[in-house]
């Protein structure tokens, strides 16, 4: 299964939005699932990867190879710093046409793009 780049953005962006904190449980996970069009499967898989990467904090478990219970607790420090970097639609577009050239990129190389063409915009 592949990393959805704009997947990424919206959930990060998502999580933000809770009014209290970042998390989101089981339903708000349908919910935004639904609302998205985005296989569940896929934003399980997303938030397995995010959690790896140490953007966001989550627990997934399974029985019999389905999800039996899944929350997404908080976004980390590390989450927040590649969120600012590609919250701006303008930014966030610019790096997807500067990575269309290529297959498959990883999150920190989508945060230094971003980086990058912030920098520019700045003139630094």
């Amino acid at each position: 299964m592949k990393l959805d780049r704009d997947l990424i953005r919206n959930l990060l962006l998502e999580m933000e939005a809770q009014e209290d904190d970042s998390s989101l449980n089981e339903k708000q996970l349908h919910e935004f699932s639904d609302k998205n069009e985005i296989n569940f499967k896929q934003l399980v898989y997303t938030i397995e990867k995010l959690n790896e990467a140490n953007y966001i904090n989550a627990n997934v478990n399974y029985a019999s190879n389905e999800v039996y219970w899944i929350n997404v607790n908080s976004i980390t420090y590390e989450g927040h710093q590649f969120l600012d970097n590609i919250r701006d639609k303008d930014i966030w577009e610019k790096t997807k046409n500067k990575l269309s050239s290529l297959a498959s990129v990883s999150i920190p190389i989508i945060n230094q793009v971003a980086t990058a063409i912030i920098k520019e915009q700045l003139g630094l």
